[in-house]
């Protein structure tokens, strides 16, 4: 996770989860660094934010992928600079989390009903719907 985006998060709950999780196996925290990434990230934060620069700034120059759940411009660009196999989103962590085995289908349904609280909406009635095999693409 870039530090822009860490940067973001403005909520004491969250910073403090966060702070809890990063420098695990799973997360850590990331730097703009060396002159090409640093000339990017100056390119995109004529348009884009702190985070969004920083996050496609590192994946385009080191080959990451990037999670992200935005829309329209920003989304199309990610897809032109980095292409569609490094991007995902909230569900698609989720399900990446299931089939990884650090969640199961009704733990992953729990916190998708908690982002629906948070009025973040997901397109399905259950992951086991996203599962392979269950007749939902």
């Amino acid at each position: 996770m870039p530090e822009e985006v860490a940067a973001e998060i403005t909520r004491p709950a969250q910073r403090e989860l966060l702070s809890k999780r990063l420098g695990s196996p799973a997360l850590r925290a990331v730097r703009v660094e060396g002159v090409q990434e640093l000339a990017l990230f100056a390119e995109f934060r004529m348009r884009w934010g702190r985070g969004e620069s920083a996050c496609l700034a590192i994946a385009q120059e080191r080959g990451f992928g990037v999670a992200c759940d935005e829309r329209g411009g920003f989304l199309k660009l990610l897809r032109h600079r980095i292409g569609d196999a490094r991007i995902t989103n909230t569900p698609g962590l989720l399900l990446s989390a299931i089939r990884a085995g650090l969640l199961d289908i009704p733990e992953a349904d729990r916190l998708k009903d908690q982002l629906e609280g948070l009025r973040f909406r997901m397109a399905f009635a259950s992951f086991r719907d996203r599962l392979p095999g269950s007749g939902t693409p």
